[in-house]
């Protein structure tokens, strides 16, 4: 009855587990290397009906935040159907609810939520109440195949855009560039995420190692080799958030603190 309530008056989202690419940092609880590869479709009762709740926005010492907290509701038969290999949904693992284009990270799950009113006998409960919120992307990589969950890893992630000069083919979106004798080998690689032909740029993100100057930067599928001419780190024109503009930020900075001095922030020496 659970399941077939969920399934008439809830929505249908995406389930995205949380992988590794590195060893975790148990000192400081960190995964800096994480990686979506997996997305399972399967359906929640979105039982935060009138809207976001919590804290929503507030400003900080840090600054702005936007949590918008919400919670969903999901039968545990349905998610161990759908989701093998994991005992139950695990705080940190993603949730996309196509319906608002949007992430949601777990928080805290609630497997006795009522109580116990069917008794207290297995399985215990028959559903997990799950606190969701909202997600802060932070240059995790998503492959689970599902377009509109990828798209975050380009349009959020940490880019670059490359001044090509002499060279020949097309670069091809989402293949692998790198600098050396083979992609095996290479100093330096990433992820094409736009090749703009005729002004030569060619904007990068998924960063490994540092690229150098005056070497070719060669496609791994398209072959394609152009002389990397110059760069800027700072440079975040190729990123869709404006909050992201260091350049710009560095720049004010600078017309208000004299960084020439040796202590900028006490008294003058």
């Amino acid at each position: 009855m659970i399941i077939e309530s969920i399934q008439q008056y809830g929505a249908d989202v995406f389930y995205c587990p949380r992988a590794s690419q590195s060893e975790q940092d148990l000192i400081y609880g960190e995964d800096p290397g994480s990686l979506f590869n997996k997305a399972h479709s399967l359906e929640v009762y979105i039982s935060s009906v009138m809207g976001f709740e919590g804290q929503s926005e507030f400003f900080t010492k840090f600054g702005l935040e936007i949590r918008d907290p919400m919670k969903i509701v999901m039968a545990r038969r349905t998610f161990n159907r759908y989701v093998p290999n994991l005992a139950r949904p695990r705080e940190g693992d993603l949730i996309f609810i196509p319906q608002f284009n949007n992430m949601f990270e777990i928080k805290y799950v609630e497997e006795e939520k009522d109580f116990y009113t069917l008794g207290r006998r297995a399985p215990y409960f028959y559903y997990y109440e799950i606190n969701i919120e909202l997600y802060k992307f932070s240059n995790e990589k998503f492959t689970t195949g599902i377009e509109s969950i990828d798209q975050f890893s380009k349009d959020y992630s940490y880019t670059i855009q490359f001044t090509m000069g002499a060279g020949s083919g097309e670069y091809q979106s989402n293949e692998i560039v790198y600098q050396g004798a083979n992609l095996s080998s290479s100093t330096a690689s990433a992820t094409v995420k736009n090749w703009d032909r005729s002004g030569k740029i060619l904007d990068i993100f998924e960063i490994k190692g540092v690229f150098t100057e005056g070497l070719s930067t060669i496609g791994d599928t398209s072959s394609a080799s152009y002389i990397l001419t110059s760069y800027d780190r700072q440079n975040f024109a190729g990123v869709s958030e404006e909050l992201a503009d260091n350049k710009r930020i560095e720049d004010e900075a600078n017309s208000i603190i004299d960084f020439t001095e040796t202590n900028p922030f006490g008294d003058p020496s």
